[in-house]
């Protein structure tokens, strides 16, 4: 019976601690038109994360390749893409822009 609630149990936290994950995952993935191909990247680790630059292919929606150098500041870091794999991507505008 004591296994049974330990599995019950982690199962409910497991559930509880993926809530908030699939609550704020509203964007579909039709939503992003635009894939970018890493092929180059340098990342290290500080105290909050990942501070990373590279380079890579940002394809456009007609699949035309642009090349793009970037930089980021993440939880967590990108990985190379692999053979014809590619990020979803879309262009974000800065919060001083306007529509």
């Amino acid at each position: 019976m004591k296994p049974f609630r330990l599995a019950a149990s982690l199962g409910a936290l497991i559930l509880f601690l993926c809530i908030p994950d699939s609550l704020h995952a509203k964007k579909r993935l039709s939503d992003y038109v635009k894939r970018i191909h890493i092929y180059q990247t340098h990342w290290h680790h500080n105290s909050w994360g990942f501070h990373a630059f590279g380079r890579a292919n940002l394809f456009d929606e007609r699949g035309v390749p642009h090349g793009v150098e970037f930089t980021y500041d993440c939880e967590d870091h990108l990985m190379v893409s692999v053979g014809k794999e590619a990020y979803p991507a879309m262009w974000k505008k800065k919060a001083s822009q306007s529509t």
